[in-house]
């Protein structure tokens, strides 16, 4: 190679670096702008309560003779209940809260282990920071489903009841052979994570919590990811529990239609649905489980008032220790045996 092409390779390389040099800060600077802007636009509607060296967002309203707690699901914050929260408050005490590093909730240098019994510890301590002392009636969608029943489990004398809103089952992973779209939602979440301080994961709209944007998009994957990578540790951790661990309290199991479209198109959803059998068989000797019609996976979204009626049931049946209501509001059906 001669000396004048080596000079003009050498000057055309260094002007590609240059140019991504100066596309990564104008990046980050897009990013920091844009957390500054929604930061300020969207502040905390609870308070901030210390947990051990970073602050969690928790959110109570309403009284009542029981507190209702929502766990939400993968990645989700506290926006996931905004069609419910308040109305439950009208009749109880009712507590959202932001996990750490989602939603209004800060994360530490260090970011915990995000595995079930992390989440569980850390939301004892912001209901004891914040002088929430139950009893409660937890309220867990997805993957918060399995959170509620750990809490429920590992703090008895402080649960009323449970609602599991399309819960996960702690068997899931190992039933439903998902390997490979788990490894591709994997590496999408991994390519999120590194693009967000660049601005990049924003500007392909994939920064949003139920259409809100969110501030610190670095943030909401690396917790994400951790969230995800540690499924099979949550899973684990849930799946040693004897049979009716919940006694006779109540627990009502929504589970989403299985003659949806979406569930029609899905070869697991039989798996899923025997599963969602298995949580109200298994989990309780007071239990009753309803199949929302016309909801997928979202029923928290998509049928808010039929997990209202789900916990005004368990209240009732907590409040005056009685067997559970089984039978189902207008939009849901008791699944035939």
């Amino acid at each position: 190679m001669t000396i004048n092409k080596r000079r003009i390779l050498l000057g055309s390389l260094g002007l590609i670096v240059t140019i991504l040099a100066v596309l990564a800060i104008l990046g980050m600077v897009f990013e920091r702008v844009s957390a500054i802007r929604i930061t300020s636009q969207y502040p905390p509607p609870g308070k901030l309560y210390d947990v051990g060296g970073w602050r969690m967002h928790l959110n109570c309203v309403g009284r009542g003779p029981v507190t209702v707690v929502f766990e939400s699901g993968l990645g989700d914050t506290s926006r996931a209940w905004s069609k419910i929260h308040l109305q439950v408050a009208e009749f109880s005490r009712a507590c959202t809260y932001d996990r750490t590093g989602l939603g209004w909730s800060e994360v530490p240098r260090t970011l915990p282990p995000r595995d079930a019994d992390h989440v569980v510890a850390e939301l004892h301590t912001v209901l004891r920071k914040a002088g929430e002392q139950g009893p409660f009636v937890l309220v867990g969608h997805s993957l918060g489903g399995l959170e509620v029943q750990l809490y429920a489990f590992r703090f008895p004398a402080e649960t009323a009841g449970l609602v599991l809103v399309d819960s996960v089952h702690p068997q899931q992973r190992v039933r439903l052979h998902r390997e490979q779209q788990s490894a591709e939602y994997s590496k999408t979440l991994e390519w999120y994570k590194l693009g967000a301080p660049f601005g990049l994961t924003r500007l392909l709209h994939e920064c949003l919590d139920e259409d809100a944007p969110v501030a610190d998009c670095a943030q909401f994957y690396r917790v994400l990811f951790d969230e995800f990578t540690r499924l099979p540790e949550s899973f684990s951790e849930a799946n040693v529990l004897d049979k009716h661990p919940l006694g006779k309290k109540p627990l009502l199991v929504l589970s989403r239609d299985p003659n949806s479209a979406a569930s029609l198109q899905d070869p697991a959803a039989p798996i899923w649905e025997q599963m969602q059998a298995e949580l109200a068989d298994e989990l309780s000797e007071n239990s009753v489980r309803w199949i929302v019609i016309g909801a997928g996976h979202g029923i928290n979204s998509d049928k808010p008032e039929v997990v209202l009626e789900a916990i005004h049931r368990v209240i009732a049946a907590a409040e005056n220790g009685v067997p559970l209501n089984g039978a189902p509001p207008a939009g849901a059906i008791v699944p035939a045996h």
